[in-house]
Parts: structure tokens; sequence; C-alpha cells
């Protein structure tokens, strides 16, 4: 990651910058954009990539006016942390470009999650299905925890599926920036740390983990 942010949100004549973007126009790569869903970051567009043919999710983050340099130096850290993981069961990153002050971040299309099944077909899953998403679900957390990162979010909403019907975590920059090892841990993005009581606890506490409520 950049050890330093360029002052103007937007500018990437810094080699190091300019290697995470894509400076061409992406509103000629991919057709097709309808909005699949928003919240406080942005908006999430379905579209297709006209030159691979392939289905991708676009999330478009604004980073002008009020807290435009704090909205830029999310973008990057973003951008910086998913361009350097990839693994199966984690949903993979395509590309970013930039264009009028707005960020689009291409990631891999997943058509649902865990949750959306359970909704849609309004019965339990059976435990062989259970089995089988908790399995690749362990597989891309291990992969994140080797890399000295933690989820903090693992729910059936962020456990996503493709049309192949393998499984990815979702949400990653959100939470899995808790970076950690024995001398120092550190939050991108905030202020402060907190951490609940097991933690601090000596003996192991894998066991909850596994823990339901």
């Amino acid at each position: 990651m950049p050890s330093q942010l360029p002052a103007k949100p937007g500018n990437i004549k810094d080699p190091a910058l300019a290697s995470l973007f894509s400076t061409k126009d992406p509103e000629q790569r991919f057709e097709d954009l309808r909005e699949i869903g928003h919240g406080s970051f942005g908006a999430v567009f379905f579209a297709q990539d006209k030159e691979t043919n392939e289905t991708v999710a676009i999330k478009k983050m604004a980073y002008s006016g009020k807290q435009s340099n704090e909205k830029w130096a999310d973008i990057i850290k973003e951008v910086s942390f998913l361009k350097n993981i990839s693994h199966p069961n984690i949903v993979d990153y395509r590309a970013c470009y930039l264009k009028e002050y707005t960020c689009w971040l291409v990631m891999e299309y997943c058509i649902g999650s865990a949750a959306d099944i359970v909704e849609v077909h309004r019965h339990p899953l059976h435990e062989c299905e259970i089995a089988a998403i908790i399995d690749q679900t362990l597989c891309g957390l291990a992969y994140l925890h080797n890399a000295g990162r933690i989820h903090r979010d693992i729910k059936a909403g962020n456990i996503l599926l493709t049309d192949r019907g393998l499984v990815k975590l979702g949400s990653l920059f959100q939470h899995s920036c808790f970076r950690f090892n024995f001398q120092m841990f550190y939050i991108f993005g905030c202020d402060s740390i907190r951490l609940s009581p097991m933690f601090h606890m000596l003996f192991p506490c894998s066991v909850f983990v596994f823990s339901r409520s």
C-alpha cells in the first residue's frame, strides 16, 4: 500500500497509485448496468463486460464533496487490500476504474447469498447443504487467517454463491481489515480499537467460533 496519499483525491501520478487503477473509460467496457444494492459506501450494479462477455458486479463509490480526502484514502486502502488477495472461496477482484470523481470497483458477480437461498425456498437447508457451505466458508476463512486477517462479520448474508455453486466470502474490506500478530494490531479506517474480552483471554478461544445464537 502506498506510504503517502496524493494531496488531491483522484490524483494517480504516483506510480504506486497508478498501478491500482485503470485509466480506461469504464462506460466503454461495461454495459447493461442495473443497481442491485446500495449503502453508505455507494451502490452496487450488475453489469456485462463487453470484452470478456462476463457478468460482473460493480461497486461505485464517489470521492467528491465533503470528506473527499477520507473517501479517497478509504478507496486506496480497499483496492490495495482486494488486489492482493486471491482464493477460490473469496469473491474475485477484477479491476478498478476512475471516472468523474467516482471509483468503479469491478468484482466477480455472485447470484445471491446463503440467506437468499433460505428466503427464496422458504425452508431450512439440509444438513449436507449446510456442511458443504460451511466447508468452503472455512477454507476462505483459513486463507484470511493465514494472511493475518479476521473477517469479523461471518453471517448468511455475507456468504455468497456463484451460479456454479461455489461459496465465496463477501463484504471483505469492511470486515477483513483487522490485521494481527503477536507484536501489533490495527484496523484500517478506525481511530480506536475495540476488542471483545475473548481477545484478552490466556486460553484458546476457537470454541467461540462455533457458538450459535
